[in-house]
Protein backbone atom coordinates (compact mmCIF):
# COMPACT_ATOMS: atom_id res chain seq x y z
CA UNK A 1 0.00 0.00 0.00
CA UNK A 2 1.13 3.53 -0.72
CA UNK A 3 2.18 5.52 2.34
CA UNK A 4 0.85 9.04 2.86
CA UNK A 5 1.19 11.05 6.02
CA UNK A 6 -2.23 12.70 5.88
CA UNK A 7 -5.59 11.91 4.43
CA UNK A 8 -6.93 14.28 1.80
CA UNK A 9 -10.30 15.96 2.06
CA UNK A 10 -11.61 13.67 -0.70
CA UNK A 11 -10.41 10.60 1.21
CA UNK A 12 -12.17 11.84 4.35
CA UNK A 13 -15.38 12.40 2.43
CA UNK A 14 -15.07 8.88 1.00
CA UNK A 15 -14.63 7.48 4.53
CA UNK A 16 -17.79 9.29 5.64
CA UNK A 17 -19.79 8.09 2.64
CA UNK A 18 -18.65 4.50 3.10
CA UNK A 19 -19.36 4.54 6.85
CA UNK A 20 -22.85 5.85 6.09
CA UNK A 21 -23.35 2.76 3.90
CA UNK A 22 -22.11 0.44 6.67
CA UNK A 23 -18.87 -0.48 4.90
CA UNK A 24 -16.09 -1.96 7.08
CA UNK A 25 -12.76 -0.28 7.81
CA UNK A 26 -11.03 -3.05 5.86
CA UNK A 27 -13.02 -2.36 2.68
CA UNK A 28 -12.60 1.40 3.06
CA UNK A 29 -8.84 0.92 3.54
CA UNK A 30 -8.62 -1.24 0.40
CA UNK A 31 -10.56 1.32 -1.63
CA UNK A 32 -8.25 4.13 -0.50
CA UNK A 33 -5.04 2.06 -0.58
CA UNK A 34 -4.55 2.76 3.11
CA UNK A 35 -3.98 0.66 6.19
CA UNK A 36 -6.99 -0.42 8.33
CA UNK A 37 -5.41 1.25 11.36
CA UNK A 38 -5.19 4.57 9.49
CA UNK A 39 -8.93 4.50 8.84
CA UNK A 40 -9.67 3.40 12.41
CA UNK A 41 -7.51 6.16 13.94
CA UNK A 42 -9.03 8.76 11.64
CA UNK A 43 -12.56 7.83 12.66
CA UNK A 44 -11.74 7.60 16.39
CA UNK A 45 -9.78 10.87 16.46
CA UNK A 46 -12.14 13.01 14.39
CA UNK A 47 -15.62 11.85 15.32
CA UNK A 48 -18.02 14.50 16.56
CA UNK A 49 -20.23 13.97 19.60
CA UNK A 50 -23.85 14.94 19.00
CA UNK A 51 -26.39 15.09 21.79
CA UNK A 52 -29.45 14.35 19.73
CA UNK A 53 -32.75 12.90 20.77
CA UNK A 54 -34.79 10.29 19.01
CA UNK A 55 -37.88 10.84 16.93
CA UNK A 56 -40.34 12.57 19.27
CA UNK A 57 -37.93 12.47 22.26
CA UNK A 58 -35.32 14.94 23.50
CA UNK A 59 -31.74 13.94 24.21
CA UNK A 60 -31.64 11.88 27.42
CA UNK A 61 -28.83 9.40 28.06
CA UNK A 62 -29.94 8.27 31.51
CA UNK A 63 -30.18 4.49 31.79
CA UNK A 64 -33.11 4.97 34.20
CA UNK A 65 -35.17 7.16 31.85
CA UNK A 66 -37.75 4.53 30.97
CA UNK A 67 -38.84 3.94 34.57
CA UNK A 68 -38.13 7.40 35.98
CA UNK A 69 -40.85 8.99 38.06
CA UNK A 70 -39.00 12.20 38.94
CA UNK A 71 -40.98 15.34 38.21
CA UNK A 72 -39.82 18.80 37.02
CA UNK A 73 -36.36 18.84 38.58
CA UNK A 74 -35.32 21.60 36.21
CA UNK A 75 -38.01 23.91 37.63
CA UNK A 76 -38.36 25.55 34.22
CA UNK A 77 -41.78 26.95 33.52
CA UNK A 78 -41.48 25.92 29.90
CA UNK A 79 -40.68 22.31 30.82
CA UNK A 80 -42.92 20.76 28.19
CA UNK A 81 -42.66 17.13 29.25
CA UNK A 82 -42.88 17.76 33.01
CA UNK A 83 -41.47 14.31 33.77
CA UNK A 84 -37.70 13.99 33.87
CA UNK A 85 -37.65 11.07 31.45
CA UNK A 86 -38.95 13.37 28.74
CA UNK A 87 -37.12 16.61 29.58
CA UNK A 88 -33.76 17.53 28.08
CA UNK A 89 -32.76 19.39 31.27
CA UNK A 90 -34.21 17.46 34.23
CA UNK A 91 -32.21 14.25 33.91
CA UNK A 92 -28.96 16.20 34.35
CA UNK A 93 -30.07 17.25 37.83
CA UNK A 94 -31.29 13.86 39.00
CA UNK A 95 -29.45 12.04 41.80
CA UNK A 96 -30.38 8.71 40.13
CA UNK A 97 -28.71 9.66 36.83
CA UNK A 98 -26.69 6.83 35.29
CA UNK A 99 -25.16 7.46 31.85
CA UNK A 100 -26.14 5.01 29.14
CA UNK A 101 -24.01 4.55 26.04
CA UNK A 102 -24.61 2.45 22.98
CA UNK A 103 -22.59 -0.77 23.23
CA UNK A 104 -21.93 -0.67 19.48
CA UNK A 105 -19.58 2.29 20.01
CA UNK A 106 -17.10 0.00 21.79
CA UNK A 107 -16.23 -1.85 18.58
CA UNK A 108 -15.61 -0.85 14.94
CA UNK A 109 -16.72 1.39 13.38
CA UNK A 110 -16.90 3.30 16.74
CA UNK A 111 -19.43 5.74 15.25
CA UNK A 112 -23.15 5.88 14.56
CA UNK A 113 -22.74 6.50 10.81
CA UNK A 114 -24.69 3.85 8.95
CA UNK A 115 -26.52 2.55 12.05
CA UNK A 116 -30.21 1.92 11.43
CA UNK A 117 -30.99 2.54 15.14
CA UNK A 118 -29.52 6.06 15.14
CA UNK A 119 -32.88 7.83 14.89
CA UNK A 120 -34.38 5.66 17.66
CA UNK A 121 -31.67 6.31 20.24
CA UNK A 122 -32.00 9.31 22.54
CA UNK A 123 -28.44 9.43 23.82
CA UNK A 124 -25.00 10.58 22.64
CA UNK A 125 -24.13 9.82 19.06
CA UNK A 126 -20.63 9.78 17.62
CA UNK A 127 -20.63 10.88 14.00
CA UNK A 128 -17.74 11.02 11.56
CA UNK A 129 -18.13 13.99 9.20
CA UNK A 130 -15.29 13.91 6.68
CA UNK A 131 -15.70 17.36 5.14
CA UNK A 132 -15.49 19.05 8.57
CA UNK A 133 -12.16 17.51 9.59
CA UNK A 134 -9.40 20.13 9.78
Amino acid sequence: MTKYKYLSKNERITIEEELNKGVSFKKIALRLSRNNSTISREVKNYSTVKRLGAIGLPFNNCANRHNCEEYRLCKKEDCIRQTCKGCKFCFRLCSNFKRENCEKLDSPPYVCNGCNKQKKMSFRKFIYIGHKVL
